[in-house]
């Protein structure tokens, strides 16, 4: 199974970089319209506060959690890659309770605004 999920998801990556280099080389600001529309699709439709969430939520990962915490690990004797690679599970847990709050906010808002679910 890991096979087969490894080989689509490096299918998927070289066809997005190959489709991104084609429409870069014919014009960089259309590669740029591009990769914003991109963003949009993916971001829940386009709605400012999803995007801006998908982020955030991206850096929070990355920056906040998982580096300090591969950091701390590694600080630890002896060092483990297992113990540094526990950083990744950790961001996926702050990522999936950031997506639990974003979801939380984003109904109570819905709710007030229209007065129903």
């Amino acid at each position: 199974m890991m096979t087969l999920t490894g080989l689509v998801s490096s299918f998927a990556m070289g066809t997005t970089i190959f489709i991104g280099q084609r429409i870069g080389e014919k014009n960089p600001r259309e590669a740029l319209s591009h990769a914003i529309a991109y963003i949009r699709v993916c971001g829940a439709g386009g709605k400012g506060v999803e995007i801006a969430f998908v982020m955030v939520q991206g850096i929070i990962g990355a920056f906040c959690v998982r580096v300090p915490v591969s950091f701390f690990m590694s600080r630890i004797r002896p060092v483990s890659l297992f113990r540094v690679g526990l950083a990744t599970p950790c961001s996926i847990v702050v990522q999936i309770l950031l997506c639990f709050g974003c979801m939380i906010y984003i109904q109570k808002k819905c709710v007030a605004a229209d007065g129903v679910v």
